[in-house]
């Protein structure tokens, strides 16, 4: 850009982040959980399709030393899962291999 970024007024000048899910947030202890102590140098959540290109949401994680790409699935079976009220339904965290 070099000198060139004030000429363009409606750009925003935005420093990279690196965690765009927020991962310090006490609420997100879960996702932290997988991770361990190593340092987190990108997090985002990215989109996953499947054969039948359904997409599924997943948290990408990536350490100095590993990927992972976290989902949430629900802690009882598909069956029980029908029968309850969509907000009762508790999910937990797993590592996508």
């Amino acid at each position: 850009m070099a000198g060139r970024k004030q000429r363009n007024r409606h750009s925003i000048s935005r420093q990279f982040v690196g965690d765009y899910l927020g991962l310090e947030h006490p609420d997100r202890a879960d996702l932290m959980k997988h991770v361990g102590r190593q340092r987190i140098v990108f997090g985002y959540t990215v989109n996953q399709y499947n054969r039948k290109f359904v997409p599924c949401n997943r948290d990408m994680i990536v350490t100095e030393g590993n990927i992972f790409l976290l989902g949430y699935r629900p802690t009882v079976d598909a069956k029980t899962a029908k029968k309850m009220r969509p907000e009762d339904i508790r999910y937990e965290t797993y590592v996508e291999t």
